[in-house]
Order: structure tokens, then sequence, then C-alpha cells
């Protein structure tokens, strides 16, 4: 995260060279434990519903877009 903040539910879009898509946020971890909120500046992982790549960039899509 590198600005405001992520919530479960939150709507991200994944964009590689390739392929693009977008979902939902699921599952949310900093240091494997599950959180319900990531803020700024912190390290977090998140279950894709399909494989990214290295270099994939991943946005929060903002809401009533």
């Amino acid at each position: 995260m590198d600005r405001g903040q992520l919530k479960l539910g939150d709507q991200i879009l994944v964009v590689g060279k390739e392929h693009q898509f977008s979902q939902k946020v699921a599952s949310l971890q900093i240091e494997s434990c599950d959180v319900s909120v990531a803020r700024k500046n912190q390290l977090v992982g998140l279950k894709l519903a399909k494989p990214a790549h290295v270099g994939d960039k991943v946005y929060q899509v903002a809401a009533g877009t």
C-alpha cells in the first residue's frame, strides 16, 4: 500500500502486460496474519482469483466506478 487504506470487500484491478482482471478483496494478510484493513506503507498479501506475475500492478478501484 502506498496511500490510503485497503479493506476486505474493496474492489481491486490487477493489470499486467498481457492480462487484466478485477475482483473483490476476500482475504488480506500482514506478516501471515489475517487482517480486515491495511494502511499506507504496509506490505500486504492477498488471495487472487487468477495468477499474477512479477511486475503486475494492483490498483484499488474507487467506490462508485
